[in-house]
């Protein structure tokens, strides 16, 4: 049963653990973006580690000045009271799961746990030192699950399975910060995204890109997809869309000179793959952005 069958046709949904006997998960979330929409704002979270679990599409989020550009299976966590938001980047379309969970300062009973078992749970959560990793397919069965029971009027030992649930996906989380593989780009990857990066006004095609990376085509496609959560030619996309994006809130160049800049072949493309991706022209941008 995948989440479309058990959330129907609503796109959001929020639902405060307390009401399942759980008052330390004050969220439990998931977001189906069918299309773009306005920044999140910078904002903190009191007390509470937040944990964004993407499931397809990319998100970027803003940490410290530092950007971080989320795709499928990666995990986006913030420590409690950490200031974040996505900077001058808009919601993209993406589908992705979020949890808020309470990390009590001292021995403190959570999820159904002794008082020692939830403080060395909330030590090794804190204890997560990266914003960004890669994630386990597990997690998004659980949150399924989670959601499942939760849309289960009367389920016997509802509090119980949600909190087993709840705790073993923390414990993945944790393992996952863990891993060797947890850093989520390579360093062959490395110097693909740095070729990109450095030439904005360039298409590369596949080839080119798996001959940059020093693997061969299929597995250059294969690993990037992994690793970034999209293919190559999707990643170029919306990369040059959040150039253009940034060009258009922060500079006086003309639509006409950003597209070419960007390599577009004319302004009416450029128009129209920025409207799809933004839900607006990149007239209208520029003007809601100042």
């Amino acid at each position: 049963m995948s989440i479309y069958d058990i959330i129907g046709t609503r796109r959001r949904v929020l639902l405060n653990l307390a009401d399942y006997g759980l008052p330390e998960v004050p969220l439990l979330g998931v977001n189906i973006q069918s299309s773009a929409t306005n920044e999140l704002e910078q904002h903190v979270h009191r007390g509470c580690l937040e944990l964004v679990y993407m499931i397809r599409g990319r998100q970027v989020f803003t940490v410290g000045g530092r950007e971080y550009h989320v795709s499928g299976n990666q995990i986006f966590l913030t420590q409690p009271d950490v200031p974040h938001g996505s900077g001058s980047y808009i919601m993209q379309r993406s589908l992705f799961y979020w949890l808020h969970v309470y990390l009590p300062p001292t021995p403190q009973s959570i999820l159904s746990l002794t008082n020692r078992e939830s403080l060395l749970l909330a030590d090794a959560l804190g204890g997560i030192g990266s914003c960004m990793f890669n994630g386990d397919k597990k997690i998004e069965v659980l949150f399924e699950e989670l959601f499942k029971i939760a849309f289960s009027p009367g389920a016997d030992l509802q509090r119980l399975s949600m909190s087993s649930r709840l705790t073993e996906l923390l414990l993945r989380v944790v393992e996952c910060s863990r891993r060797e593989d947890s850093v989520t780009v390579t360093a062959e990857l490395q110097r693909v995204l740095d070729l990109l990066e450095a030439n904005p006004d360039r298409y590369f095609s596949v080839d080119e890109l798996a001959a940059a990376a020093g693997l061969s085509a299929s597995r250059f496609k294969a690993k990037f997809k992994r690793r970034v959560g999209i293919p190559p030619a999707e990643y170029q996309l919306r990369k040059k869309i959040d150039n253009a994006s940034q060009l258009l809130s922060r500079t006086s160049k003309s639509v006409t000179d950003i597209a070419y800049s960007l390599g577009f072949s004319s302004s009416q493309y450029f128009a129209t793959v920025f409207k799809r991706y933004t839900m607006k022209t990149p007239i209208q941008y520029r003007r809601d952005s100042r």
